[in-house]
């Protein structure tokens, strides 16, 4: 969905044509977008609400993907407040603007994700600014499609995760308890680590705990891992993985799912960790994602804040 026709158009012809769009608010932007202007987002968001709903009422997960920077991005957490109303499951995927790009885009991008952090299950961001760091010698084109393969894995990741019956497995509601949190004074976070080649466990779990110090949770009450892997993962791994987790985080309440072999990973792993927590009683003494220098933001660091009961 956009409310720019034209870039809207290109986007499909490039990489999504065999997939549904929509233009929305045309009678308020005639599809030209909105100029960065935020004020617009809930406008357009009353004026297409009744198809925008007519898409997500059947679904059970919903996964929104926002580019940030723009007025349009702030249609992103309104359409999260409905799927929330429709008891949906919503996974918000963010994409956080280059820092080059200025302070109007970098305002805009921290409202819409301070809104989308109150009413998504969880929220994934992204940050342009990792390409400038790994891929600034490569084409333009071939550096975001290292960027957008990012965010499919993830996505993939995430799907793997509650679909995958597993070798080693957890119920969906073991889920949805994590995600879906009762309690007022309780956040979540979503981490995600990766590692290849012979220290690839201690690879992705440091990745892991590198996010975890600057989650803002007081005390883990809950842990789910969830580790993706080729044929060759052993028990040794498994447990020295949740050994050395188990003591970073304080968590005693742990349900672990190990994926059915995957053959194209090969010598790489990947960890998913759920983690819900009592939230910190003052800020901590670690700096705010936005604020990381870009050598910090190498692992995709994911947050997530819900804020409803489930049915």
């Amino acid at each position: 969905m956009d409310t720019d026709r034209q870039h809207l158009a290109q986007i499909k012809a490039e990489s999504f044509n065999e997939f549904f769009s929509e233009v929305i608010g045309e009678s308020i932007t005639h599809g030209r977008g909105t100029g960065g202007n935020i004020d617009k987002a809930q406008q357009i968001f009353e004026s297409d609400k009744p198809t925008i709903a007519q898409y997500i009422n059947d679904l059970h997960f919903l996964f929104i993907i926002a580019g940030l920077g723009g007025g349009t991005s702030a249609i992103a957490p309104l359409i999260a407040e409905l799927a929330k109303t429709k008891d949906i499951l919503t996974i918000m995927v963010l994409v956080y603007p280059f820092s080059m790009e200025g302070e109007h885009k970098k305002e805009i991008a921290t409202k819409v994700l301070e809104a989308s952090s109150r009413v998504a299950d969880g929220t994934i961001v992204f940050h342009n600014e990792t390409l400038i760091r790994y891929y600034a010698d490569m084409p333009i084109e071939r550096a975001f499609e290292q960027l957008n393969a990012q965010i499919f894995d993830t996505i993939q990741t995430m799907i793997n995760l509650i679909a995958d019956s597993g070798t080693i497995n957890v119920s969906l509601g073991d889920i949805e308890d994590i995600l879906c949190k009762k309690e007022a004074d309780h956040d979540i976070a979503i981490l995600i680590g990766e590692g290849t080649g012979i220290n690839r466990n201690e690879i992705a779990t440091q990745h892991i705990i590198e996010q975890f110090q600057h989650c803002k949770l007081n005390a883990v009450h809950k842990l789910l891992l969830y580790v993706q892997r080729g044929e060759d993962f052993k028990l040794i791994d498994l447990q020295r993985i949740v050994d050395k987790l188990k003591h970073q985080m304080s968590a005693h309440n742990i349900s672990i799912r190990i994926s059915t072999p995957y053959k194209n990973m090969g010598d790489t792993i990947r960890i998913i960790a759920l983690l819900k927590g009592s939230k910190a009683d003052k800020p901590t003494e670690e700096p705010d994602i936005l604020s990381l220098p870009p050598e910090e933001l190498e692992s995709k660091i994911i947050t997530g804040s819900t804020n409803r009961k489930r049915k």
